[in-house]
């Protein structure tokens, strides 16, 4: 056992100096570790603030271009074709969206051309119907009423618009009444004004 004790009194001043070695090396390691994981914690917190700031910048895009597809939209649902849309040269979900909506748009104003112009055509129809049965009824009173009559009823008129002038130019009940005059069921009357 003496041996033993020699051996590890020469060995031990050379294991206490690999224990100090390894000891220090462990130490450097440490530090180093630690310099490592902070290193890591700061590029994965970057790392997840530019993610996240590009997610919002896009998400901020998409949304912009998805709310001026929704008004031009909306214009197109009021009539308005003259309304261009939003993305319609992209080349992703929202271009081929925009191109839709662009097809949609012409047919839209197809159907809103055909439409006036059938609309025109009837009113082109109904008018001549009107003149056509305006003209059939003046031609059946005409052969119904004697020309003695019709002469009698312009004259009649034409005596009555000459007399009721003061009231088609504007002139109030009392600027008549004041003159002397009345009217009365369609006839003019003399009446004194009161002074």
């Amino acid at each position: 056992m003496n041996d033993l004790g020699h051996i590890y009194d020469r060995v031990r001043p050379a294991l206490v100096k690999i224990m100090a070695s390894a000891g220090a090396r462990s130490q450097v390691a440490e530090v180093h570790a630690e310099e490592i994981r902070q290193t890591l914690i700061w590029v994965i917190g970057l790392s997840t603030v530019l993610v996240g700031l590009t997610a919002v910048l896009f998400g901020q895009r998409i949304a912009e271009t998805v709310a001026s597809m929704t008004a031009a939209m909306r214009q197109l649902g009021e009539g308005r074709f003259d309304v261009i849309l939003p993305g319609l040269g992209r080349k992703e979900e929202l271009g081929e969206m925009a191109k839709s909506v662009e097809m949609f748009k012409l047919k839209a104003r197809q159907r809103a051309r055909a439409e006036l112009d059938a609309s025109a055509e009837l009113d082109r129809v109904a008018a001549e119907q009107r003149k056509a049965d305006i003209a059939r009824l003046a031609g059946e009173f005409e052969s119904a009423v004697g020309s003695d009559y019709r002469r009698r009823l312009i004259r009649t008129i034409r005596a009555r618009s000459v007399r009721a002038q003061p009231y088609r130019r504007g002139r109030s009940r009392q600027a008549t009444l004041r003159r002397g005059r009345i009217f009365i069921g369609g006839d003019l009357r003399q009446r004194s004004a009161p002074r």
